[in-house]
């Protein structure tokens, strides 16, 4: 029996629950999964029964997704199935649509504490003790071997009991270390930085954090009082610039930044988004954008790339 081909989302929690969801719902035996980035799902020419949380590969049977860009894009190109495609933007994550798609139990504790860990993820509301889980999903962004232990790991033992499998338990002792180095820097930058702090803070990331932990910048600055934190870091599958927006979740007023970032080829959702450039120039044309929309919303924006040397 051929096996079943997965392409799901490399680096992202949302993409390894889709993974480890397959690999509960059919064991390792029967599904084989690749992880890729959303530039490598748009340029692959591999077949795939299934494509998750990523633009539909040309050569994919069916995706199952949760952002809007995706879906329209897809309709642009004259490519989506309604029959087969299953693209929901309300749905929290895409490892939502993949437990009903694939009707495993409401008894499954497992696959629902795993659609859990996406969902949560997907809404910057990770909980800290499933921390291990994301920085682990970071630091395996370019290995599909370990991305596919890991899944299975969580497949098999479940979100909380994962964390405490050898294997994982090892690998993050070297993790670890780096998320604290990371963190210090982070924090030193932030304490110099507090009272240049704006709604919305641009930092180019590139130049003091290491790209796989770029984003834990986010956070402390929005407990510092930033609405809006958008970061550049490598994009390290592609040798691009990613540039990440991301709305703090108590800001209420409505900042579609999926739209935003639609402007130039990127995409996303309404409070969280993302645009990749080939240059510094393209991304100084980005920041250029950034500032005018922050501008138009009325909130103060403030570039701090400057303040990282």
């Amino acid at each position: 029996m051929p096996k079943i081909r997965l392409a799901t989302h490399a680096g992202d929690i949302d993409g390894l629950a889709c993974a480890a969801l397959f690999y509960r719902k059919f064991g390792e035996r029967r599904v084989s999964v690749d992880f890729l980035s959303v530039i490598e799902a748009q340029e692959t020419c591999e077949t795939y029964d299934y494509a998750t949380d990523l633009p539909k590969p040309k050569n994919a049977r069916r995706v199952i997704d949760h952002h809007p860009l995706n879906l329209e894009r897809l309709k642009r190109e004259r490519r989506f199935d309604a029959h087969l495609d299953i693209i929901d933007h309300k749905s929290p994550s895409a490892a939502y649509l993949v437990y009903h798609h694939l009707n495993l139990p409401l008894t499954d504790a497992i696959s629902r504490k795993i659609v859990a860990l996406a969902n949560d993820a997907d809404h910057g509301k990770l909980p800290s003790q499933h921390a291990p889980l994301f920085h682990l999903t970071r630091w395996f962004i370019d290995d599909n071997e370990n991305l596919n232990r890991l899944a299975k790991i969580l497949a098999d033992r479940g979100v909380d009991n994962a964390i405490e499998h050898p294997w994982i338990r090892n690998e993050y002792k070297t993790v670890r270390r780096r998320v604290s180095r990371t963190n210090r820097k982070i924090y030193r930058f932030l304490n110099r930085n507090k009272e240049k702090i704006g709604d919305v803070v641009f930092i180019d990331t590139r130049k003091f954090l290491p790209a796989k932990f770029a984003k834990q910048i986010i956070g402390p600055f929005f407990r510092a009082g930033a609405r809006v934190v958008i970061i550049a870091y490598e994009d390290i599958r592609n040798n691009l610039i990613t540039t990440s927006i991301r709305v703090a979740s108590s800001f209420k007023k409505s900042l579609n930044v999926g739209d935003l970032a639609s402007k130039f080829g990127g995409g996303g959702h309404e409070k969280a988004a993302a645009v990749r450039a080939a240059s510094d120039e393209e991304l100084a044309q980005i920041l250029e954008e950034f500032t005018r929309f922050a501008k138009k919303e009325g909130l103060s924006f403030r570039n701090l790339t400057d303040e990282s040397k």
